[in-house]
């Protein structure tokens, strides 16, 4: 038993280290093409076994980028269980604090149909300002939450639309808000999150070249 216990240490540890490169050597073309500094010399940070960051500034709408893998605890054998028990996986999430134009009014959110009232009772602004409303080409599992019909066709161009429904399956959140304000001149913060099939990293670059171009788009709002 305990061979086994220091096994799956071992194997969980490269496992999820092995992950993370593979993810952060996908993204780092599209970073080094839109920032200008990326990481710690171009490195993502390792917070723990499970849990690595990678920091990016140097886009001129956006104050920086954060991005996380958060994985399974592979080295713990108890916690790999109880994720297969719950149907948890890997995910990514990703912050970007965005630089408008003008101050912008806005409150909208993706996510998937069965999330939606645990959503709403989970982000206030959504909860208090936001309610479903249609848009054309989203995937069958997603439904857009906002403020009113006009906003979200704003908001939610074809291109868009196009790149979250590609997504379908991997997309948990995408949520844009003015009720975050990290510094005054971003007046709106974007924050996404994405489950991750290690055996699917193809789709990680498709999940960064959505947040770059909503940001781009509303930045320009």
């Amino acid at each position: 038993l305990l061979l086994i216990y220091i096994s799956n240490y071992f194997f969980g540890y490269k496992k999820n280290q092995r992950i993370s490169e593979l993810c952060f050597s996908k993204l780092k073309p599209q970073l080094e093409s839109h920032f200008r500094n990326i990481g710690e010399n171009g490195q993502s940070k390792k917070e723990s076994c499970s849990l690595y960051k990678l920091y990016a500034t140097g886009k001129s709408n956006c104050g920086y980028i954060l991005i996380a893998l958060e994985m399974i605890k592979r080295k713990d054998l108890l916690s790999v269980l109880v994720s297969k028990l719950r149907n948890k996986g890997d995910r990514i999430t990703i912050e970007v604090p965005i630089r408008t134009t003008a101050s912008l009014p806005l409150i909208l959110a993706v996510v998937k149909q069965a999330d939606v009232q645990k959503t709403k009772k989970t982000y206030s602004d959504l909860g208090n300002f936001a309610n479903k409303v249609k848009v054309k080409g989203l995937g069958k599992d997603l439904v857009c939450l906002a403020e009113s019909q006009e906003l979200a066709s704003k908001c939610m161009t074809d291109s868009i639309v196009k790149k979250i429904s590609e997504l379908n399956s991997s997309v948990e959140s995408i949520h844009i808000t003015d009720q975050v304000v990290i510094r005054p001149e971003f007046c709106l913060t974007l924050r996404c999150a994405f489950s991750l099939d290690p055996k699917a990293t193809l789709n990680v670059p498709k999940m960064l070249s959505v947040v770059l171009e909503i940001v781009d788009h509303c930045s320009g709002l």
